[in-house]
């Protein structure tokens, strides 16, 4: 299943599908390397302050960034309820 807690696998795939380095994308959070690099292998999770930055970072909506799978994205709050 789809949740946040798999946020890391989708922070790994927008960065590197927009040819990003990671520390590119941690000074943009105002965070060091490490701390994103935790993110990213999802030994940490992102505050909400992260989430939104990384929402403008990449021009997603947060359902997109949290939500691994499109289709849960892109569903209507009624159905995501359903889904999790």
């Amino acid at each position: 299943m789809s949740d946040i807690k798999n946020i890391h696998e989708k922070l790994r795939q927008l960065r590197e599908e927009r040819g990003m380095k990671s520390m590119f994308v941690a000074k943009k959070l105002g965070v060091t390397p490490s701390t994103y690099s935790e993110f990213e292998t999802g030994k940490r999770q992102p505050r909400v302050e992260h989430l939104i930055k990384l929402r403008n970072l990449y021009d997603i909506t947060i359902d997109e960034l949290i939500f691994f799978d499109d289709q849960i994205a892109n569903c209507d709050n009624k159905q995501k309820q359903e889904v999790m």
